[in-house]
């Protein structure tokens, strides 16, 4: 689960890009509305808290965006649970895989989108 990760990251320190489980129903309010919203910036990152090889990643560029691929998500029903996350626009098409055994990272390795593949 990609939300139980990152908050076991950032509570152990270290630094992590802010992610936010996605409570439909309290978009659903926020969508609703014209009302500005200082959180999430643009470009964002929505993305299911399970799967593997990016399957179900969203580069999200502008509230328009956002609005389209939030409704898309609360219809899905391969994923039941998303996350919302700031961009890190330097590392954009890259990621990190860590292999943690007993609480302790044994092995990493970075990883990088081929063809910018992450659009």
């Amino acid at each position: 689960d990609k939300f139980v990760q990152f908050e076991r990251l950032s509570i152990a320190g270290v630094r992590t890009p802010r992610t936010e489980l996605v409570d439909f129903e309290h978009w659903d309010e926020v969508l609703g509305q014209d009302a500005q919203f200082s959180w999430p910036t643009f470009p964002c990152i929505l993305k299911p808290t399970l799967g593997s090889n990016g399957n179900g990643v969203r580069l999200i560029m502008d509230r328009a965006a956002l609005f389209a691929d939030l409704a898309k998500a609360k219809r899905c029903k391969r994923y039941q649970r998303w996350v919302l996350q700031d961009c890190m626009m330097h590392s954009l098409g890259t990621d990190v895989r860590a292999l943690v055994v007993n609480g302790r990272v044994v092995k990493c390795i970075r990883r990088f989108a081929p063809n910018r593949d992450y659009e």
